[in-house]
């Protein structure tokens, strides 16, 4: 008989991508806005920016469902959500910052309010 805890971490993590698509001048736009993962599916989240001239920094508000609350260009995969994650909507920020200029731009300023909805 198969041991669940084992099987449970051989279960590959339902994947979910968020793309930030950011432009010269720093405006950015995230896709989607609202992402939606599934603890009974293992889910992870995955930022990419789409424009290399940009890093970015996203930061979960309150409380983050994932171990970590911040996830950058450096870091940007979520790992799976945790076990007593609530399942609810989850707000954060996003801050896009140009590599040469370090000028920065947060999804605030823009009107934007993304964030994450986590489902069993």
């Amino acid at each position: 008989m198969a041991n669940p805890a084992t099987a449970e971490a051989k279960t590959p993590p339902q994947l979910v991508v968020v793309l930030i698509r950011a432009t010269s001048d720093a405006n950015f736009q995230v896709i989607p806005e609202v992402f939606y993962a599934f603890k009974e599916l293992h889910g992870e989240v995955h930022w990419e920016i789409d424009n290399t001239d940009f890093d970015f920094t996203v930061t979960f508000k309150e409380e983050s469902p994932f171990e970590k609350r911040e996830f950058n260009s450096t870091n940007p995969v979520s790992g799976r959500i945790r076990k007593d994650a609530a399942e609810r909507y989850y707000a954060y920020t996003v801050v896009v910052t140009h590599k040469r200029t370090k000028h920065q731009q947060d999804n605030a300023s823009l009107g934007k309010d993304p964030g994450g909805i986590v489902r069993g």
